[in-house]
């Protein structure tokens, strides 16, 4: 169950890797501008973001390939977040259905995505710049945002608290 309230960023996320920038969000959750740059504390609870960050060319920058969802109101109740992540493919599962799905290789942009069963060694095949191959670290935190839209006395309770019931890690 994550926080609600203005200026909280919690997040469930990997990074790790020899230098540059690799990263995987099992969620992060953000806040939401509406029309007319309004913020929407409802829409910042219910705003899933999914993304890869990935250091391609080891330079110290990173592609990033960000994904949002509106779902359930997540500070609302426990839900289940899971990721699986292959050499070929990234899948984000939430509360049992699948939100996303990321594959390293594709035969062209939108078309005939690669995943274990059809990947053929010697083939060439476009690699997307964002997939991290890398190991890292699961981390679990709430930051509370000092830039953009900040937490105040009448959208903000502290201490914020993201509750966790458990988390599992398995290796293949």
């Amino acid at each position: 169950r994550i926080p609600r309230g203005k200026g909280y960023w919690p997040a469930f996320w990997t990074f790790g890797g020899d230098g540059g920038w690799n990263e995987i969000d099992v969620f992060e959750f953000w806040d939401y501008y509406g029309p007319g740059g309004t913020f929407k504390l409802d829409k910042s609870v219910r705003r899933l973001r999914t993304n890869t960050h990935y250091d391609f060319e080891q330079d110290g920058g990173h592609d990033n390939c960000p994904k949002h969802k509106y779902l359930t109101d997540f500070s609302v109740g426990m839900h289940t977040f899971e990721l699986i992540w292959t050499p070929y493919t990234i899948e984000w599962i939430v509360d049992g259905k699948s939100v996303r799905k990321k594959f390293k290789f594709s035969k062209g942009i939108g078309l005939n995505k690669i995943d274990c069963e059809n990947y053929r060694k010697g083939k060439r095949y476009k690699v997307d710049k964002a997939f991290p191959t890398q190991k890292m670290k699961i981390i679990v935190n709430v930051a509370v945002r000092t830039k953009g839209v900040l937490p105040n006395a009448t959208d903000t309770s502290f201490p914020g608290v993201m509750d966790v019931d458990y988390i599992r890690y398995y290796k293949r």
